[in-house]
């Protein structure tokens, strides 16, 4: 697949996306990253193998723009455009937070971690129209499959299952582990799997992200002969999104079937049919789709009960409530520019304690109370702008599903904070907005799509 017209930086970027799902890396421990002398990994400065081909990826592309004149003046007219401008004055904003805040280390690395996504950021919206789709589909392909597997194998275990999978990221784990995720159905507990995720929830995000975009590769035919690949891709991984109990992640996967399947149906048949008929095959159609659902929950039972048995007294539903009280406190506190970037969990001990709360330190599971709480009025505003910016750039592109898709992710974010605070969910959430991004006459989904492979 890979020519020798291929990019070293295109290899990189196809490196990276194939391992985005890994955790190894190596954690460092410096003051900063201790809140009341307990070890927060969210502060932790890391280095991770995704990190090291990020680095790949930009050594490569100085290389590629040195030996090309024309490569330096796109990055010079780059650098004029208004995104980067926005993005020079929100690290200024940053910056004056962060000189204002508790720990002003942890803000640093915020910023530089900040600054290595804008880069991933910049060069996926430049490049992805150009890149080889059916390495892109490969490595969707394989992540999916590869993670699915790895996540029913330890449902079945209720465990880890070691050996060289520790250095793709898996962790030695199983239900009895401290701090571990499990789910408790009907007095029973469950594991719920992690793959070589650092969460289940995580685990759900890249399952439910990189699903949709299999499906909309799919209807490009790259892979003309290898349909049952590609069911079987989607099957495991609607089976490991079930294990996994991430109940908001399964609904927003289940809003993207069927949204899908209605859509694709509706554009086949709307120039055949009558309303009328077309009405009843729908109808037809869904019921059919309730009926893979329903065996979907047969086979993942008891997890299915999991389901109908939620609770606002639920320990988890508490915690996330006290977490967004938490962060309501810290922004009245600054509201203007907040408490400064990476500082969330610094100062959450002072407002648990401030309000006679049991300590527990956890980034609030909503990314836009954190943004709010960290960065203040004038953050969330600009990181409004940049989502509304995005979604009209996708309304260019007559392609709903990536629309949906988006609207999805925004919702997503309402109920956890792994897009921003851990590396694997930043690498996702970075790289799905990068191919927003990346144009609107020539994305993926598209029929006449004429890039050749």
């Amino acid at each position: 697949m890979l020519s020798q017209k291929t990019k070293p930086s295109s290899i990189f970027f196809y490196l990276l996306v194939l391992f985005l799902p890994t955790q190894l890396g190596k954690h460092f421990w410096p003051n900063f990253s201790y809140v009341y002398g307990i070890r927060v990994d969210y502060l932790s400065p890391t280095l991770y193998f995704t990190d090291v081909l990020i680095i790949g990826l930009i050594l490569s592309w100085i290389l590629e723009c040195s030996v090309s004149t024309k490569g330096f003046s796109q990055v010079i007219k780059s650098a004029k455009s208004n995104i980067i401008k926005l993005l020079i004055v929100f690290l200024l904003f940053l910056l004056i937070g962060i000189y204002r805040s508790n720990n002003p280390q942890a803000g640093i690395y915020g910023i530089i971690k900040l600054l290595e996504y804008a880069f991933l950021f910049s060069y996926t919206v430049k490049n992805f129209r150009t890149m080889n789709r059916l390495i892109l589909f490969s490595t969707f392909i394989l992540g999916v499959l590869f993670e699915s597997l790895l996540t029913i194998a330890q449902y079945i275990n209720q465990g880890s299952i070691g050996g060289i999978l520790y250095f793709l990221g898996e962790r030695g784990f199983n239900s009895q582990t401290p701090g571990i995720a499990n789910a408790s159905i009907n007095g029973k507990l469950f594991l719920r799997p992690y793959a070589t995720f650092s969460h289940p929830n995580v685990l759900a995000g890249y399952l439910f992200v990189f699903m949709a975009l299999i499906v909309i590769y799919a209807k490009q035919k790259i892979f003309k002969q290898q349909n049952v690949i590609i069911f079987l891709s989607i099957a495991c991984g609607s089976i490991a999104l079930f294990l996994t109990m991430s109940r908001v992640t399964i609904l927003a996967w289940s809003v993207v079937v069927i949204f899908f399947f209605a859509y694709s149906f509706w554009k086949k048949t709307r120039m055949v049919i009558t309303k009328k008929e077309y009405l009843k095959q729908v109808k037809s159609k869904i019921l059919l789709l309730l009926f893979f659902i329903i065996i979907l929950f047969i086979f993942t039972f008891p997890i299915g009960l999991r389901f109908f048995k939620f609770s606002f007294s639920d320990q988890a539903v508490v915690q996330r409530e006290i977490l967004m009280q938490d962060s309501i406190s810290m922004f009245r506190q600054s509201p203007i520019i907040g408490v400064g970037l990476n500082n969330f969990l610094v100062n959450l001990p002072f407002v648990q304690k401030q309000y006679g709360e049991a300590l527990f330190i956890q980034p609030v599971h909503n990314i836009y109370l954190l943004v709010l709480s960290e960065t203040g009025i004038i953050g969330l505003a600009i990181f409004i702008y940049f989502l509304w910016n995005t979604y009209k750039r996708l309304k260019k592109n007559t392609n709903v599903e990536l629309q949906v898709l988006f609207l999805l992710i925004l919702f997503l974010g309402f109920f956890d904070h792994y897009f921003f605070t851990l590396q694997q969910g930043q690498l996702l959430i970075v790289i799905i907005f990068g191919l927003f991004w990346s144009g609107s006459k020539r994305t993926i989904g598209k029929k006449n799509d004429n890039i050749k492979i």
